[in-house]
């Protein structure tokens, strides 16, 4: 009699024994979770399937376009003795054999910059140099720091008018601009 009471106590108390643990489950935010809509997805089960969870896509963000900035407008006119035409100052150059800029200060060395003085831009890459010591251009009265702009002269035409004087023969060039960045359209 003991053993059957002993067996009736441990059968009753098998089946009214609950879990010790409890189940989580994240809620998306629209059921007042913190995760994305659509995130949760259940996968498997006997006869059913499930889509994958639709991650939205990310904003596309707009290209930040870099600022364009005028350098320089520089006019080059014939100066009585020389080969090549300069600004009125005389401190900066066109080389019109080599369609090669030679300007006074130092621009940022090997960056690009857009020239033009009829709306086609050329792009000259800088280099610049010290005057008389390791120029590609040299010229005694210069001196000090000099950027060089050069691109072939076939490349020049398309970008820069040199107007030659058919009276007299002087070449000059006007109202050249120089920015640091490409035209955007």
């Amino acid at each position: 009699m003991i053993k059957l009471s002993l067996l009736t106590i441990a059968l009753f108390s098998s089946i009214s024994i609950q879990a010790a643990y409890v189940i989580k489950m994240p809620l998306e935010q629209k059921l007042g979770g913190h995760m994305q809509d659509n995130s949760i997805a259940f996968v498997g089960g006997i006869g059913s399937g499930s889509t994958p969870p639709v991650t939205p896509e990310p904003e596309p963000k707009p290209e930040v376009k870099p600022e364009r900035k005028l350098v320089a407008t520089l006019n080059f006119s014939t100066v009585s003795g020389e080969t090549n035409i300069f600004t009125a100052d005389q401190q900066n150059g066109f080389v019109l054999q080599t369609s090669t800029f030679v300007l006074k200060g130092a621009l940022k060395h090997d960056q690009n910059y857009y020239i033009t003085n009829n709306g086609n831009e050329c792009k000259y890459n800088a280099d610049v140099c010290t005057m008389n010591m390791n120029c590609v251009y040299s010229k005694s009265g210069l001196t000090g720091a000099y950027t060089i702009l050069s691109i072939s002269p076939s490349q020049a035409k398309a970008c820069l008018n040199v107007v030659t004087n058919h009276f007299t023969g002087t070449k000059s060039l006007s109202n050249v601009t120089i920015y640091d960045n490409p035209k955007t359209e």
